[in-house]
C-alpha cells in the first residue's frame, strides 16, 4: 500500500509540478522514498542498472550527437538539400513538389533508420522536419 501511495504521489507531483521545479526532482524524490522505506533493495537497483546501463549510455551518446549536428548546422543543410531536390519549375514559377518532398524524406528516413535505432533516427529526423517547415 505504501508503494502505491508513493507511486501515486510521484505521478501527481509530476503532472502538477508545484513550485515550478523540474521533473527530475519529483521522480528522484519518489525513487528516494521507495529506497528509504526499503520497498526496493539496493541489490534490485544494481540488477536493473546492469540491465539498462548500455542502452542508457547509447541514448546519451545519441543526444550528444544530435546536439553536435545541430551546432554544426547539419540539419539546416540537409533540409535545404531536400528542398532543393524537391523543386520543380513550371511556366516561370518554381515551387516545391509535395510528391518529390515526400519521396526524398522517405528515402532519407530509410537510410537513416538503416544505420540508427529508433531513438537515433528520431533524434536526427525531427530537427530536419522542423527545419523544413520553419
Amino acid at each position: 500500500m505504501l508503494a502505491f501511495f508513493i507511486f501515486l504521489s510521484t505521478l501527481v507531483l509530476l503532472f502538477w509540478r508545484p513550485w515550478n521545479l523540474p521533473i527530475w526532482v519529483f521522480s528522484s524524490l519518489g525513487a528516494f522514498f521507495v529506497f528509504i522505506f526499503q520497498l526496493v533493495d539496493f541489490k534490485d537497483v544494481c540488477f536493473v542498472f546492469s540491465l539498462v546501463w548500455d542502452s542508457s549510455l547509447t541514448l546519451v551518446g545519441l543526444i550528444i550527437l544530435s546536439f553536435s549536428l545541430e551546432a554544426l548546422g547539419f540539419f539546416d543543410f540537409i533540409a535545404s538539400k531536400i528542398l532543393h531536390f524537391s523543386r520543380e519549375k513550371n511556366q516561370e514559377k518554381i515551387y516545391i513538389s509535395t510528391k518529390k518532398l515526400m519521396l526524398f524524406l522517405l528515402i532519407f528516413v530509410f537510410f537513416l533508420s538503416a544505420f540508427f535505432a529508433n531513438d537515433g533516427a528520431i533524434l536526427i529526423i525531427t530537427p530536419i522536419i522542423i527545419a523544413l517547415f520553419s
